[in-house]
């Protein structure tokens, strides 16, 4: 064995030790780390998403659950029933008001009366009968609370923005009915937090394989037959760390429309090769050069305070080098309402599918900096304590009179609690 083979091996085997003495260190750094955490939650207090309970709403007819939210301590329940003959339905039939116990850990719902409440306000009742005599095929498709204001959705059309909207105000001791031009109020919420900057024929480098220069800390081409993104500024080689077919294998360098972001270290990709109809969107992550293709960044993305990463509907790219994609459908998940803990340690996600009426959560912890199992339900509603009422989706949803609700204990209590 020749002296530069023998060193080589040397070389090799030093590395292999000290990448195992790292990894090591690591997850001796981590561990340390998760129980420093749980002794100061000890003692300066902290909450674990933890399920609680479970109870049953009771409803005299058959119906299919819709949406829920928590008014002033009491639950309003709104479901979808057939009522007969009716023309116009009764607010029985869309609406119940219900009283959340306890009893050693043992949770139940009480129906109250709607006489007297403020589903009773007389405009809102002929503003209500009104909604039906115009539009007899109106169904109740979304209630929701945001700090002070109450919506009640209800579709009237075939499209996704056919809706009519009811927004109250909610008061310490009293609810006043507002108006029904909720709608606007209730969809602005804005879907990405961070701007696509355009590249130009300036970031443009040439060569046997010409790329678009991102900043000079991504390449980017779509020429020879596919997408490619490089890390290095290397036009002789067509060679990238990921790539993809595109659909026009003659393109140039300047058919493509590339736009990027920068979330901290990750880069946002949206790419257009010449010729398709649909963007492509990906996330680098420098830590580790892995690339994640990540369409549903054309529907929503969200950045994590701090520069952790970014969340979009059904997955998340962490800056330490964490990823994951869950499978679901995301074409039609917008971003719909963000709670924070007092602390600031823990925050709540929510993505709202307006076509389906159902949701999805996602809770991001910032000192573990990593996320818990999204939650997929048709309705929640957050209590000043920070319980948190469910009603978990269904996939095959049938009308019943028996719907049940799991109860959680969260971390996001209001700040007054």
């Amino acid at each position: 064995m020749s002296d530069s083979t023998q060193k080589a091996v040397s070389e090799g085997g030093a590395y292999e030790v000290l990448k195992s003495r790292l990894s090591q260190q690591g997850q001796k750094l981590q561990s340390l780390t998760h129980s420093f955490n749980q002794q100061r939650q000890q003692v300066f207090g902290g909450q674990e998403l933890k399920l609680v309970g479970k109870t049953n709403v009771q409803t005299d007819a058959r119906c299919i659950p819709i949406d829920m939210a928590q008014v002033n301590q009491q639950l309003l329940f709104g479901y979808q029933v057939h009522v007969g003959m009716k023309s116009i339905p009764a607010l029985e039939d869309v609406f119940g008001l219900y009283q959340l116990h306890e009893s050693d850990g043992t949770f139940r719902v009480e129906l109250v009366s709607l006489e007297g409440s403020f589903l009773q306000d007389s405009r809102f009742f002929h503003e209500f009968t009104e909604l039906f005599t115009y539009y007899r095929d109106a169904r109740l498709s979304q209630i929701s609370r945001q700090e002070s204001i109450l919506y009640v959705a209800f579709q009237i059309g075939m499209r996704v923005e056919d809706r009519k909207v009811f927004r109250f105000q909610i008061n310490a001791n009293s609810i006043e009915y507002l108006d029904s031009d909720g709608h606007t109020s209730l969809t602005r919420t804005a879907q990405h937090d961070f701007e696509w900057i355009s590249t130009t024929r300036e970031d443009h480098v040439l060569g046997n394989h010409p790329h678009v220069s991102i900043a000079d800390k991504l390449f980017v081409e779509c020429v020879g037959g596919d997408l490619t993104i490089k890390v290095e500024d290397n036009t002789e080689d067509g060679k990238g760390i990921y790539s993809e077919e595109v659909e026009d294998h003659h393109q140039s360098v300047a058919d493509a429309h590339i736009q990027y972001a920068f979330i901290g270290d990750l880069i946002l990709l949206k790419i257009r090769p010449n010729r398709e109809r649909q963007d492509r969107h990906f996330i680098y992550n420098p830590l580790n050069q892995k690339v994640v293709r990540a369409d549903a960044l054309s529907v929503s993305g969200k950045s994590l305070p701090e520069d952790h990463g970014i969340l979009y509907s059904h997955g998340f790219v962490l800056s330490n080098g964490e990823h994951k994609q869950f499978d679901m459908p995301w074409q039609n998940l917008q971003f719909f309402q963000k709670v924070v803990s007092p602390n600031g340690e823990d925050i709540l996600y929510f993505f709202f599918n307006m076509l389906e009426g159902y949701y999805v959560s996602f809770t991001y912890n910032m000192i573990e900096k990593q996320f818990a199992a999204p939650m997929e339900n048709h309705g929640f509603s957050l209590y000043p304590d920070g319980r948190m009422l469910v009603f978990q989706l269904s996939e095959n949803a049938e009308a019943s009179t028996i719907h049940p609700l799991r109860v959680w204990d969260t971390p996001f209590s209001t700040t007054e609690h």
